[in-house]
């Protein structure tokens, strides 16, 4: 048990140290939620240690086995609302390869405490066997661990206050319907307005769709002019396919290495906390802002978020296992 508390005390000033560095750091989020998981872990040892099972009065009992069951519900309720949201994804948009994740992941939520269930039964015949699957089984709720994390970004991000004047203003892409920006590219060209000046740049970045008729970005510039920005202010990205290479050609367009000018990024709201952490990779020194989601889209556009940070985080993932492990074995 020392070994935990040195470790959560670790984390926690990991935590306070990455962030006061480089607030856009993931891997500051990340070590929040791992001081939070390995505290659970101490009061959950200091429970057992205090009150073992034979002392512990009847309504001890049944508070604590009513958490249990409680939390393996909300485990199955998480699961089915992530099928309901994979149907109206599908109803919406088709079919998507994006839009099978939910699916999966809500599979595996419902599965999830009956895969447990099993795991305890395991226990009777073979310990080693037991603790192998045991782990194997935790593993899907790293995607929890994520999500946990990006929330922990997302509400820090969305109430940190900007009051610089940008020289340059990226706005990343989103879909088109035919040359016009769809409901939530207009609302991130929107918030770019607002938070421009007379001398302010825009950068507008975005290639062309497989089912687009034009660049992303050419359609972003008809936009602006239209709400009476020069053309002289806008400078088109045209090749960018992700928010990678968004912000990569945006920063070849006109070079970042000019410490005295101010950037903004501008995306939707769900989307500034990867474009922040993928700024950082990229030495961009930028401040963010976000526009607001419809409310019916914002659940599923976390979880797509969130399965993207999976893919461009992998050494969380490390993190996460050496957290499994000390939870498990100490």
């Amino acid at each position: 048990m020392t070994l935990i508390i040195l470790v959560d005390f670790i984390f926690i000033i990991l935590a306070i140290y990455t962030i006061r560095k480089d607030y856009r750091n993931f891997y500051g989020y990340t070590f929040i939620v791992s001081f939070i998981l390995l505290m659970l872990k101490i009061v959950h040892s200091f429970i057992l240690y205090y009150f073992t099972v034979a002392s512990m009065d009847t309504s001890l009992r049944f508070i604590i086995a009513g958490t249990l069951i409680l939390a393996q519900l909300v485990m199955i309720a998480i699961g089915i609302l992530l099928v309901v949201n994979y149907i109206i994804l599908v109803k919406k948009e088709g079919l998507l390869f994006a839009s099978r994740f939910p699916l999966v992941l809500g599979t595996l939520s419902i599965c999830y405490p009956f895969l447990k269930l099993f795991v305890n039964l395991l226990a009777r015949s073979s310990q080693t066997l037991f603790f192998i699957v045991d782990y194997l089984s935790d593993i899907p709720l790293y995607f929890l661990f994520i999500f946990l994390s990006y929330i922990l970004f997302f509400i820090l991000v969305k109430h940190m206050r900007v009051c610089k004047e940008y020289d340059y203003i990226i706005v990343l892409g989103a879909s088109l319907i035919g040359e016009v920006p769809s409901p939530i590219l207009a609302s991130r060209l929107e918030c770019a307005i607002s938070n421009s000046k007379s001398n302010t740049k825009f950068i507008v970045s975005g290639g062309r769709g497989h089912d687009e008729v034009c660049t992303e970005a050419y359609a972003m510039k008809k936009y602006l002019l239209s709400k009476g920005i020069s053309n002289n202010s806008i400078l088109l990205e045209e090749v960018s396919t992700n928010t990678y290479e968004n912000l990569k050609y945006s920063k070849e367009l006109v070079g970042f290495n000019n410490k005295r000018s101010n950037f903004l990024i501008v995306s939707n709201d769900f989307h500034v906390p990867r474009a922040l952490s993928l700024s950082r990779k990229l030495n961009i020194e930028a401040s963010a802002r976000g526009s607001t989601t419809q409310s019916d889209y914002q659940f599923s556009a976390k979880i797509r978020e969130c399965s993207a940070l999976i893919v461009s985080n992998v050494g969380v993932f490390i993190l996460y296992c050496f957290v499994l492990i000390l939870i498990k074995i100490v």
